[in-house]
């Protein structure tokens, strides 16, 4: 188990989510507290049961 955090991303069209843009990631955090997903880099500073505090490193998009 250890020390995980799960994410969901989700594409939106019109209020609805794009099914071929959905889907879920776990990242261990005991091997690295940065985490990355379609080219955004996310530290995270602290997460528990009920908040997550986090700093952006880089946006979607960004180069």
């Amino acid at each position: 188990m250890g020390n995980k955090l799960k994410i969901s991303y989700r594409e939106f069209s019109n209020d609805m989510a794009r099914a071929a843009f959905s889907t879920d990631v776990e990242y261990d955090l005991n091997e690295s507290n940065i985490i990355g997903y379609a080219g955004a880099r996310l530290e995270v500073i602290k997460a528990n049961n009920t908040e997550i505090t986090y700093k952006v490193l880089k946006h979607f998009g960004e180069r």
